[in-house]
């Protein structure tokens, strides 16, 4: 795809997941791609896998949670690259407890991670962005529980609920400074997250991580007809699922 040939993509939670099948997808796309997460040795093993693939890659281990961590990230990157053209929001951590069960470690580590981190990370890729003049673009990827919520799920709820709010702010915010916000708000995808929970989830009902990159990537492409046509194809994906695996 043209349009994405040579642009500089930031990913975060980019060590598994939703995170390393769109970093994959950018860089098949021809895209400078920049990994961050906290596992360094998934991150060194997935640039190995994309460096092959004749881009430029670099992975720097990050916790968005820690605000200097993030400054640090983004400062590597002005020196490596010299711009973002792309961020993706992707880190982020749930767990499956009731509310008398959750403890205020976990229910600080879930706000810290997944609202706090893509506050940090926006506001420095905001402030790259305008300091280089980039018409630039934000993706974060939320949740179905950003939309709507689901019982032993409260802190996880309220994590995504704020991102939501957070993101459409800021798609009004910065319009007039030409950089794009886009949020994803998937549902059944088979990613840690779902693998470690208490609840059981059957494989036939959920999509890929790689379903998930190939939206991102329509997202980041611009073009309203192949968002359109990941959009209806992940529809027909779980359609599809449901019909061929449901037990007889």
């Amino acid at each position: 795809m043209a349009f994405l040939k040579n642009k500089v993509v930031v990913i975060t939670g980019a060590s598994s997941g939703i995170g390393e099948a769109t970093a994959l997808a950018f860089a098949r796309e021809g895209c400078s791609v920049v990994l961050a997460a906290r596992r360094l040795d998934k991150l060194k093993a997935l640039e190995k896998k994309i460096l092959s693939l004749d881009v430029a890659c670099l992975a720097i281990q990050t916790d968005v949670s820690q605000q200097k961590e993030v400054q640090r990230l983004f400062s590597f990157v002005e020196k490596r690259f010299g711009r973002v053209d792309i961020l993706v929001n992707n880190a982020g951590v749930g767990r499956n407890v009731s509310l008398e069960n959750t403890s205020l470690k976990d229910w600080q580590s879930i706000l810290d991670i997944n609202l706090s981190g893509v506050f940090y990370c926006s506001q420095e890729v905001v402030r790259l962005m305008m300091k280089k003049h980039t018409a630039g673009h934000i993706i974060t990827v939320s949740s179905v529980l950003g939309l709507i919520a689901m019982p032993g799920r409260s802190a996880y709820c309220a994590s995504k609920h704020a991102v939501t709010g957070f993101k459409r702010s800021l798609r009004w915010e910065l319009r007039k400074d030409h950089i794009s916000v886009s949020i994803v708000h998937p549902a059944g995808v088979d990613t840690e997250i779902l693998q470690n929970s208490a609840v059981e989830r059957k494989k036939w009902k959920m999509l890929r991580s790689e379903d998930i990159a190939e939206y991102i990537i329509a997202l980041a492409s611009r073009d309203i007809l192949r968002i359109v046509y990941v959009r209806i194809l992940n529809v027909w994906r779980r359609f599809y699922y449901l019909v061929k695996y449901y037990p007889q």
